[in-house]
C-alpha cells in the first residue's frame, strides 16, 4: 500500500514539474545506468525538459545502452538549469550522488532505490529492498503509471536486472524478478546484446588478473570468511580498468561453506574499496558495511576507507 502511495506522489511530482535533472550514484553500474536509461525515455514520452547528469566515465560494457540525450557533465550547468525536480536512482546516500552539492538544490527530490541502508533523503522516497534492483522498481513504477514500456526502456531495465542479480544467480533473484525479466523480453528487450556486453565480456588480461586475485584468496576458519585483494600494481601490470575487476566479488560468492567473501581493492586516490557477498540468510553484511561508513543489502554490501594494502610476513594488511 505504501509503495502505491509513493508511486502516486512521484508521478504527481513528475507531471507538475517542468525542468528535471535525472542522476544516480558515482561510478554508475549496470543497475543505475539501466534504470536511468528507462526513466529518461519515460520523461521523453511525457515531453519533459530534462537532462541526465553524470560526471564519471561510463564503462565500455554499458555502451550498448541507448540514451535519448547526451549526458551533462558540468555541475555549473545544473545550477543554471535551475530544476524544479531532481530524480536520483540507485543512490543510497546523497553524499555519493553523481550530482555534487545536492543539498544546495531547494527543489523536491525523488529518491528511488532498493538498498536497505538508504538514508531516505528525498521528499518522496521509493525504497524497496524486497526487490532485486532499482530497475525492477522502475518496472513496477511504469506499470503503476500505465506506461507502455518501449524496446529501449525494456533493454535498460533488463540490463539492470541481469547486473544486480548476477545473471539471475544471486540470492536477490525472486519470482517477481524473473516475471519482470520475462515481460521485458516480451516488450522487445535485446537479451542477446545485454548478455554479450554484461556477461560474456572478459578479456584475456582480465582473466589473468582474476587468476592472481584467486591465488591470494585466504580463508579465516574462525569467521568462515574468504578474503582476497587487488592492488593498484595489479591494475597497472595487466593494463585493465574497473570494468575488468568488476564481478570478482560475485564470482567468489560461488564458494561453498563460507559465511561471506570480501574483496579489497586499492583505488588510485589512496582509498580502499571493500565488496562483500554472502548467500546465508543469517548474515547481514549491510550492518558490517555501515561500521565503515558504507551500506548496501544484507547479502551484498560495500564500503570505502582510507589506506593502502601492504604485504607483510603475516599476510596483507591495511595501513
Amino acid at each position: 500500500m505504501q509503495n502505491a502511495v509513493n508511486f502516486k506522489k512521484a508521478l504527481n511530482l513528475i507531471n507538475s514539474s517542468h525542468k528535471i535533472i535525472l542522476s544516480f550514484h558515482k561510478k554508475p553500474d549496470g543497475d543505475a545506468l539501466g534504470a536511468v536509461c528507462a526513466m529518461s525515455y519515460f520523461l521523453e514520452s511525457q515531453k519533459k525538459d530534462y537532462f541526465i547528469f553524470c560526471s564519471d566515465k561510463i564503462l565500455r560494457q554499458y555502451t550498448f545502452l541507448s540514451f535519448p540525450k547526451i549526458f551533462e557533465t558540468d555541475p555549473a550547468r545544473a545550477k543554471i538549469f535551475n530544476p524544479d525536480l531532481i530524480i536520483l536512482l540507485d543512490t543510497g546516500d546523497s553524499r555519493y550522488s553523481c550530482l555534487p552539492a545536492l543539498d544546495e538544490f531547494s527543489c523536491p527530490k525523488i529518491n528511488i532505490d532498493h538498498h536497505i541502508s538508504n538514508e531516505l533523503f528525498g521528499q518522496v522516497n521509493i525504497v524497496m529492498p524486497e526487490l532485486s534492483s532499482t530497475a525492477e522498481i522502475i518496472y513496477n513504477f511504469f506499470r503503476f503509471a500505465g506506461h507502455r514500456i518501449a524496446k529501449e526502456e525494456a533493454t535498460g531495465l533488463l540490463a539492470g536486472l541481469i547486473f544486480d542479480t548476477g545473471n539471475f544467480s544471486n540470492a536477490n533473484t525472486f519470482f517477481s524478478t524473473l516475471q519482470a525479466a520475462s515481460d521485458l523480453v516480451r516488450y522487445g528487450a535485446r537479451l542477446p546484446q545485454v548478455n554479450e556486453f554484461t556477461v560474456r565480456n572478459k578479456s584475456v588480461s582480465a582473466l589473468q588478473l582474476w587468476g592472481k586475485v584467486l591465488m591470494r584468496l585466504s580463508y579465516n576458519e574462525k569467521y568462515k570468511t574468504a578474503v582476497t585483494i587487488i592492488t593498484q600494481e595489479d591494475i597497472k601490470k595487466y593494463k585493465v580498468d574497473d570494468e575488468a575487476v568488476a564481478g570478482v566479488a560475485n564470482f567468489l560468492n560461488n564458494l561453498s561453506e563460507v559465511n561471506a567473501t570480501i574483496v579489497l581493492k586499492e583505488e588510485a586516490d589512496g582509498l580502499i574499496k571493500g565488496s562483500m557477498r554472502t548467500n546465508r540468510d543469517d548474515v547481514d553484511l549491510s550492518l558490517l558495511a555501515r561500521i565503515f561508513g558504507g551500506g548496501g543489502h544484507a547479502k551484498a554490501a560495500g564500503f570505502t576507507i582510507s589506506g593502502r594494502l601492504s604485504k607483510t610476513e603475516s599476510g596483507w594488511k591495511i595501513i
